[in-house]
């Protein structure tokens, strides 16, 4: 278990990028806007495109991010795994790139789970860039042991 202190932020958000071109950008922008206390890290498996670059150049110099960069695509299970070692938070997000979180979003999820302290684990709704509901993030979950 980690060992959490006062310096420590609410929420480690956790990103593993394969060259995901622009839409890095906007979603590293969007989690940097809420107004939660995070840190964010971007695992990025060998990107060969201008991701990188366009982080760097529209959010290179906040301290809340740190880009750990890999030297092959390490899948996402082990880029994950390699940057929650860094992390310090209580609570973890894992992100996908091509994900733009709401202004509250983030806010949103927090106050759930320290409001359901037997919630291991927290999903959303995904929605198109219209507002329509991405119905395949409804999909069933199977709690271990119930048949």
């Amino acid at each position: 278990m980690k060992q959490i202190s006062e310096e420590s932020p609410a929420l480690s958000v956790v990103i593993v990028n394969y060259n995901a071109g622009a839409l890095l950008a906007d979603c590293v922008r969007a989690v940097l806007a809420s107004p939660v206390d995070l840190e964010v890290f971007i695992s990025d498996n060998g990107s060969t495109d201008e991701s990188l670059a366009r982080v760097r150049e529209h959010q290179g110099k906040e301290p809340r991010l740190t880009i750990l960069e890999h030297d092959s695509n390490l899948g996402f299970a082990r880029g994950n795994n390699l940057a929650f070692a860094h992390t310090r938070a209580p609570y973890l997000l894992i992100l996908n790139p091509d994900c733009i979180v709401g202004p509250d979003a983030l806010g949103y999820l927090l106050e759930f789970m320290g409001a359901t302290p037997d919630a291991g684990m927290a999903g959303c709704v995904i929605r198109n860039p219209d507002g329509s509901e991405q119905r395949s993030s409804r999909a069933g979950f199977r709690i271990p042991g119930s048949g």
